[in-house]
């Protein structure tokens, strides 16, 4: 019984619903083509969770966007 619930476990994990290249593609689009807006913050946050496990890198650069995008919006919101 504890051998099977240590499996079952671990074989969760496994199961990750990846996104379709048409997906991804879609995502880019309203990243790139976006006024700078939530859309545009929510496109490059979703990004990157979808491709940081095959791209750290990209990923990172992704969300350090989006960071660097929600404070500019946060600034203006402020002033």
């Amino acid at each position: 019984m504890r051998l099977t619930l240590i499996t079952l476990l671990l074989l969760s994990g496994f199961c990750v619903k990846a996104e379709t290249p048409e997906e991804l593609d879609s995502l880019r689009v309203i990243a790139l083509k976006s006024k700078v807006d939530t859309s545009k913050i929510w496109a490059l946050l979703k990004l990157g969770e979808q491709i940081y496990r095959s791209k750290p890198d990209t990923a990172m650069m992704y969300w350090e966007t989006a960071l660097e995008l929600t404070l500019e919006k946060l600034e203006q919101s402020l002033e």
